[in-house]
């Protein structure tokens, strides 16, 4: 399927050669096909790609116009964040969307830095209020004015607007395979088991998953996945509840296969289903530890409780004890703080771009 020069790879390790040494578990959910999609520039051997998982699309290879204008027709939503691998797509998203300059809480110093140019960094992803809270020739990186935005084949009209970008900064932490032993699951715990009186903590199960799919602030635990099934397979969450109803919850956003999960998917028909196949992975994606990515959100009216760090301590417990490693990404300097109290370290800020009216 393809619009204008934008394609969609079927062949998922036609692209894997412009992601490789970018360590983002969203990245190689869409690789290997149970999440996700990717599109590129030609539907073999592309020179340039963008791996499209909910509300988060990465850049790699050369700067593509095409790609960063593009918007396929199952989206849904009206806003997305765009990761540039290096400077060069930066400069292609900021031609393509007006904006603002960087936003943020806090002051980071340091060089302007791009979560995978050229280096591996971390690809743990947190939000504390949702991750959205808030032909077949080759593309060029053509020099476009800022309120030129094409849509595959269509001029951007009767959106509400013209898409408006804010580039914002992002907080990688450290990925560390061998963090969660010794003191550190002490005092995680500690943590889990210090619930408070009237509570009630809740592993993620099916009903459950079909709650929260429609309640409109905590959907994101589960909204990635297809059906209950699938998130069995390559998910979990740990839920708090306050009356029988969520109140807290720490989950999996996105979840990568890895090579002891791949058995988990062909029982849950997912290959079946979509007509994917595991092959579609290069080998050492699927030699690696299944890791999710972590989407943790206390409802508004119970915030400042300490509930969301029991939900995230009770998670990684849960993850560690199936071998899964919990990815954790900070949308804010409090995201930093709650990562670094759960034993993660803060590794560097990146730069990302907020776009809505999409």
């Amino acid at each position: 399927m393809f619009s204008n020069r934008v394609y969609e790879i079927t062949d998922r390790k036609q692209a894997a050669p412009l992601f490789a040494g970018w360590e983002e578990t969203l990245i190689w959910c869409c690789l290997q096909g149970p999440m996700g999609y990717i599109y590129g520039d030609c539907s073999e051997k592309p020179v340039s790609a963008m791996a499209l998982l909910g509300d988060f699309c990465f850049f790699a290879g050369k700067p593509c116009r095409e790609l960063v204008q593009y918007k396929p027709q199952s989206c849904g939503q009206n806003s997305v964040i765009m990761v540039p691998r290096d400077e060069g797509w930066a400069r292609v998203i900021e031609k393509c969307f007006p904006g603002e300059g960087v936003a943020d809480g806090g002051e980071i110093s340091g060089s302007e830095r791009f979560c995978g140019a050229g280096e591996t960094f971390g690809s743990e992803r947190f939000c504390a209020a949702g991750m959205n809270s808030w032909s077949e020739g080759h593309c060029e990186a053509e020099e476009i004015s800022g309120n030129e935005i094409l849509w595959g084949t269509e001029k951007n009209s009767g959106r509400g607007g013209l898409p408006q970008a804010k580039k914002v900064l992002r907080y990688a932490i450290r990925k560390e395979p061998d963090l969660f032993i010794g003191d550190i699951m002490e005092r995680l715990r500690a943590a889990a088991e210090a619930l408070p009186e009237g509570y009630e903590l809740k592993m993620m199960d099916e009903e459950l998953f079909w709650r929260c799919r429609g309640i409109p602030w905590c959907r994101d635990w589960v909204s990635q996945y297809a059906d209950y099934r699938m998130y069995k397979a390559c998910g979990l969450g740990a839920v708090i509840l306050k009356d029988g109803d969520p109140v807290s919850g720490a989950s999996s956003y996105s979840g990568h296969l890895g090579s002891r999960t791949e058995e988990a998917f062909w029982k849950a028909g997912y290959f079946e289903r979509t007509g994917i196949t595991a092959e579609v992975a290069p080998a050492h994606f699927l030699a690696e530890t299944p890791s999710i990515e972590i989407e943790i959100d206390t409802r508004e009216d119970f915030r400042r409780k300490g509930l969301a760090f029991i939900c995230g301590a009770k998670l990684i417990l849960e993850c560690c004890k199936k071998g899964w490693y919990p990815s954790w990404d900070a949308q804010n300097l409090w995201s930093v703080a709650l990562a670094e109290k759960l034993g993660y370290h803060f590794d560097h800020a990146y730069t990302a771009y907020e776009i809505s009216n999409w």
